[in-house]
């Protein structure tokens, strides 16, 4: 099916809706360079270590934008031509004038540690102990770990094409209130399991058993 055929055979509605959600343009017209030739332009690669700051400003970085920033997913139904694509779920405009959408946010724009502790509600029990405010963990020798995210699909654990060695079978990927990002690299989940320790050694600190 040639585009001006595949554009034909939508309703009005689908092509306004596949207009709001093209990428902006330039104010020529024409089209924007790739975000990773903007960054690669105005942030240069330089070899210079700092001798102040450790990896942990980055990290501490990404934890504090995972609190409040979350962009839901949809997929995006295009004729069996084109390969499936995968856009942020918009939503309406503040203002409430036509024109290209925005993106949604699941979370709250409040430092509320609500990827550790869940945005929602159901999130926040399947977490929690209820037991002089405490939180589930995963205790393994001796030390608590992230508690296990028994619904997931995903493996969490490297290939034996990777690591050489037949992967782990009681390895589960990792739940918090911001799965599953807290799986996406291990100083990812080190940072959410500092601040999960902290929290129930608060707890145990003011609920003495």
């Amino acid at each position: 099916m040639s585009r001006d055929a595949m554009i034909e055979s939508y309703t009005v509605t689908q092509i306004v809706k596949w207009y709001v959600r093209t990428p902006r343009r330039a104010k020529n017209g024409g089209e924007l360079p790739s975000a990773r030739l903007v960054s690669t332009t105005v942030a240069v690669d330089i070899d210079s270590p700092s001798q102040t700051d450790t990896t942990w400003v980055m990290q501490y970085e990404q934890f504090i934008d995972h609190d409040f920033t979350k962009t839901p997913e949809f997929q995006m139904v295009w004729p069996t031509l084109y390969m499936p694509l995968v856009r942020s779920a918009p939503i309406r405009r503040l203002d409430c004038t036509f024109g290209t959408s925005e993106q949604m946010n699941q979370l709250t724009h409040f430092l509320d540690n609500s990827n550790v502790y869940g945005f929602n509600d159901k999130t926040a029990r399947e977490l929690r102990t209820f037991k002089k405010g405490g939180m589930k963990v995963t205790p393994r020798n001796e030390l608590d770990l992230l508690p296990a995210d028994e619904e997931s699909k995903v493996s969490c654990t490297l290939s034996k094409t990777v690591s050489g060695i037949d992967p782990p079978t009681d390895v589960k990927c990792f739940k918090t209130g911001d799965r599953p990002r807290v799986n996406e690299h291990p100083n990812l989940a080190v940072t959410y399991t500092i601040f999960l320790r902290e929290h129930n050694a608060d707890w145990r600190l003011n609920w003495p058993v």
